[in-house]
């Protein structure tokens, strides 16, 4: 992958989802850029220094929990206001596929009768929720953690697919979110993905109509998903389909 390229990528998020990101995107969007570079050359000195013991680490750029990229606030059924947010680790080595792909996207609300059940919910919740020096507003009550299985670091007794998205994941303690951490089962199998699709994604299931009829009507925008599509997508379903061909069981296929 070209450094050049991911860069571009991440600019164009900016650019194309702008409407329905929030002002986060103005320092969150450079700063994951400004780490690009560096990266990439720490790569490149360690794979032509290979020989004198160097070993290369992945290179790309992250987006940290604290400093998320957030989408605007928007009012789904019930009347429910909910805000999105994604932060993500993406790294690549030679290939244009990432080595790593570590993407969480989390769903906040403020609605009282949400974010807190007495029947459900503790004490410590309520304390936390109205404590005054509180910094965050409401709570995380949905999350989503895609990620590429590590076959060097994984447990060797897991058995789930390579890619996957679970419910859940392990959460920050700031996030009151009501899955627990120690469960991070079941691991879904789902297709590969990147900070591109995973806000194509947030875009059409929050803001339908701006997606509809704004976001996938911009020539650069489809140009970007037939990219990201094409690099990341085609080997895995032509593996999906080599599998159904073959009579093979797809989630066996798909597991590591």
């Amino acid at each position: 992958m070209d450094s050049k390229r991911v860069k571009q990528s991440l600019h164009l998020i900016g650019k194309v989802y702008r409407s329905i990101l929030d002002e986060s995107q103005e320092y969150v969007i450079p700063q994951a850029i400004s780490t690009i570079d560096a990266s990439k050359e720490a790569y490149d000195n360690a794979c032509r220094n290979k020989s004198q013991g160097s070993i290369p680490e992945p290179w790309g750029y992250s987006i940290q929990h604290d400093n998320p990229l957030k989408f605007k606030p928007v009012v789904v059924s019930n009347s429910v206001e909910l805000q999105t947010d994604v932060y993500c680790d993406i790294r690549w080595a030679d290939l244009d596929i990432p080595v790593v792909q570590d993407i969480k996207i989390r769903v906040w609300s403020t609605h009282q009768e949400i974010i807190f059940n007495e029947n459900r919910d503790s004490q410590c919740v309520l304390n936390e929720l109205t404590r005054k020096d509180r910094s965050i507003n409401g709570r995380v009550v949905s999350r989503l953690h895609f990620d590429k299985a590590n076959l060097i670091t994984e447990n060797h007794r897991s058995y789930h697919p390579e890619y996957h998205v679970q419910y859940g994941g392990i959460s920050e303690d700031y996030e009151l979110c009501w899955h627990p951490k120690k469960v991070n089962v079941p691991r879904l199998n789902y297709q590969p993905l990147e900070l591109f699709l995973a806000c194509q994604m947030i875009a059409a299931n929050f803001f339908p109509e701006v997606y509809r009829d704004q976001i996938r009507e911009k020539a650069e925008w489809r140009q970007e998903i037939i990219h990201y599509q094409k690099i990341l997508l085609l080997g895995y379903y032509e593996k999906c389909l080599r599998a159904i061909n073959n009579n093979e069981s797809l989630l066996d296929a798909l597991i590591v």
